[in-house]
């Protein structure tokens, strides 16, 4: 392994100074951040190399970071050889003091156990003493589905809790403290969430009644975004690849999305564009653009200019709200030509492509959700992109489960196709609506795997009688999301901790994602208990993240579920 990690440190090109880690404490706390990506995506999860790059920069924080991730050799080892090391130290991370795991979504769960299988530890907190587990990011949001593995989860912003931890765990081993000590002292930090200090009373029906504190504090606060001290930027360029956080957060507040819920905040014009610089004098030959909504940034346009005057430079941007698309931005991604993320990283395609964000597209369902445009506005701005001939048209899109809306999507993925060039590739990426905790739309039903594919072939026949043919051929594809990646984030978006033992069941049994169906999800939970999971929640019901403040608005959710 010791080889393989340095032929991985081979292809990284360093975008920062060399660290001074002689001007730590004696003994500096170990600390490995893991994310469960292989090397090129691992270089993209700015939010965790920053927590690396700021730890690892600043003298009064007795802690040195390491980095771990899926290596890309794994797959050939089948655990043949020894426990799983850190990238730069190449020590056992088992060893470490604290392993911080960034998972961004439920999806992410089936690799935290592969992870810990390659790391050697238990997968729960109670058959551990030390390291600390901590986890973070958006996967969290809902802490409970894996409350049982992690000793702290982190909410919100992880800089200032993760640099408090490791000031009171590095106290805490000087005194000899137990983990239980560690974590009773913990509980105060703003942003820490420790699962052993809540349980949950039950009723006769399995529903949660009461969720009790075990500890004497009565509100969990999320740490908001403070991000003071933090380079948005890549620290590390693997295969020449450098990418730039240039926005956080959302201006709109969309029903279902959790990205309204941070303040929306963009760097200075003139720090991204210093950061290019200092991408291309490293060698950097593809550039990606990262924003919650990238087309909010208000020198968008001036900084895709700006990139493609720095020479053959590859231009990646991420995902564009379809009511904030001009045609001075649309000329720009075609003269630079561009290419969406999606494309680039799923694909592996560099045609020149787009990927736009209507979500859904009927006036009433956009108004219901809080989308910030009506439904007529769609076939102009359909006209106004089809005038610049892309090679590829990604939309995103979701399925809300009713027919007026279903009608709509069949018709402008029609309208698309009769409007856009024969060369120009259409792609429909369609999720069911996904009631992530955090938002309005968090107690309304999910729908079932069946139902959402009956949906989607009810898309595809309108479209077949819109359009005179049911041969798509290369120019409209329908991709809706997987049947395993519904029930999985069916039956954790919305669970409590007594989901995990089914999730470790799962991976002991082999079952993955792509096996997942819902007669293999039965074999580990009853289909009453996955009714359950996916139903619409009352106003009544108390919800597994109650007792967190996130301050969702109680009567935007009755409205939401009147309508």
């Amino acid at each position: 392994m010791h080889e393989r990690l340095r032929d991985l440190r081979k292809k990284e090109i360093r975008l920062t100074e060399s660290y001074n880690l002689e001007a730590k404490v004696v003994d500096p706390l170990n600390v490995v951040l893991v994310t469960p990506r292989n090397h090129f995506f691992s270089a993209l999860s700015i939010g965790h190399l920053a927590l690396y790059d700021y730890i690892n920069r600043t003298p009064n924080i007795p802690a040195v970071v390491d980095r771990a991730f899926f290596y890309d050799f794994l797959k050939d080892l089948e655990g043949k050889e020894g426990p799983l090391l850190g990238l730069e130290n190449e020590k056992e991370i088992r060893r470490a003091d604290i392993i911080g795991f960034s998972l961004s979504n439920p999806l992410e769960f089936p690799q935290f156990f592969k992870l810990m299988d390659l790391i050697r530890l238990p997968y729960k907190s109670v058959d551990r003493e030390f390291p600390i587990l901590v986890g973070g990011g958006h996967g969290f949001t809902n802490p409970e589905p894996m409350a049982d593995f992690f000793d702290v989860i982190i909410l919100g912003e992880g800089v200032q809790p993760l640099e408090k931890l490791t000031t009171m765990l590095y106290e805490s081993k000087k005194r000899g403290d137990s983990k239980q000590a560690f974590l009773h002292n913990a509980r105060g930090i703003t942003g820490i969430y420790i699962p052993t200090h809540f349980d949950f009373q039950l009723n006769g029906a399995g529903k949660i009644e009461k969720i009790n504190l075990k500890s004497d504090y009565s509100t969990i606060k999320i740490q908001r975004g403070n991000t003071e001290g933090l380079r948005g930027s890549s620290v590390v360029m693997v295969d020449r690849f450098a990418s730039l956080l240039v926005a956080t957060g959302c201006k709109e507040k969309c029903h279902f999305c959790q990205l309204g819920r941070d303040r929306f905040s963009v760097i200075a014009e003139e720090q991204a564009k210093q950061t290019i610089d200092d991408f291309v004098r490293v060698g950097a030959r593809v550039i990606g653009l990262q924003a919650g909504t990238l087309t909010q940034v208000p020198y968008l346009t001036d900084l895709i200019k700006y990139i493609s005057s720095k020479g053959n430079i590859k231009l990646i941007v991420g995902s564009l709200l379809l009511n904030e698309i001009t045609d001075e931005l649309l000329e720009c991604l075609k003269t630079s030509q561009a290419i969406s993320s999606r494309a680039y990283y799923l694909e592996g395609t560099e045609r020149s492509s787009i990927n736009i964000a209507p979500e859904t597209v009927a006036s009433h369902t956009l108004r219901r959700l809080n989308r910030p445009f009506e439904g007529e506005a769609i076939d102009p701005i359909l006209r106004r992109i089809a005038r610049y001939n892309f090679d590829e048209v990604i939309m995103n899109l979701m399925d809300v489960g009713d027919k007026a809306s279903l009608d709509a999507m069949g018709d402008m993925l029609a309208f698309a196709y009769k409007l856009f060039a024969e060369h120009t590739s259409i792609v429909a990426q369609v999720n069911p609506l996904i009631p992530s905790p955090n938002t309005v739309a968090q107690r309304m039903e999910m729908l079932d795997v069946d139902t959402f594919r009956k949906d989607m072939d009810y898309v595809k026949s309108r479209i077949a009688q819109k359009i005179g043919t049911t041969e798509f051929g290369n120019r409209l594809t329908l991709q809706p999301l997987p049947e395993g990646c519904i029930l999985y984030e069916a039956i954790t978006m919305r669970n409590d901790r007594r989901i995990g033992k089914v999730l470790e069941n799962m991976h002991r049994k082999g079952i993955g994602l792509e096996s997942l169906d819902k007669r293999t999800l039965f074999t580990v939970i009853s289909e009453e208990e996955y009714e359950q999971c996916r139903s619409e929640k009352a106003l009544t019901d108390i919800l597994p993240w109650d007792h967190i403040k996130y301050g969702v608005s109680l009567e935007k959710q009755r409205v939401l579920l009147q309508e």
